[in-house]
């Protein structure tokens, strides 16, 4: 922890490991947002998120291709926390903290995998 990745982080010398966990600080200002734009901000204050490419920061999320719910609906869009709309500030990662997780573990390339004997519980009801 956090996560890494076998390139490195694609941004700067410096830049915070893939997998750090992040929180929009408390002070952001979400003014100009929708109330389900809202909703997004205030839950990445509470319960932050997990950086999935070093160095780059998207703010993206699940696609609603293949369910009746749709983003677009609640009035976000892919540039909904980029783009300045209605006087909104544009996410930024100096509007994030970083989550102390405790200390870094090393990598060391020495993986070995677990014979430990675990029952099958996939099919554990009877269901095949």
């Amino acid at each position: 922890r956090p996560a890494s990745h076998a390139g490195g982080p694609s941004g700067p010398i410096g830049t915070v490991p893939y997998g750090v966990r992040m929180r929009l600080k408390s002070n952001f200002n979400m003014s100009g947002y929708s109330a389900a734009a809202q909703v997004i901000l205030r839950t990445m204050q509470r319960y932050g998120i997990v950086l999935a490419d070093g160095g780059n920061i998207a703010l993206t999320f699940e696609s609603d291709r293949y369910t009746s719910a749709s983003w677009d609906s609640l009035g976000i869009e892919a540039r909904t926390f980029v783009d300045v709309v209605n006087g909104s500030t544009p996410v930024l990662v100096s509007h994030f903290e970083i989550i102390d997780t405790g200390a870094r573990i090393g990598e060391t390339w020495n993986c070995v995998r677990s014979t430990v004997n675990v029952p099958d519980l996939i099919f554990a009801d009877g269901f095949e």
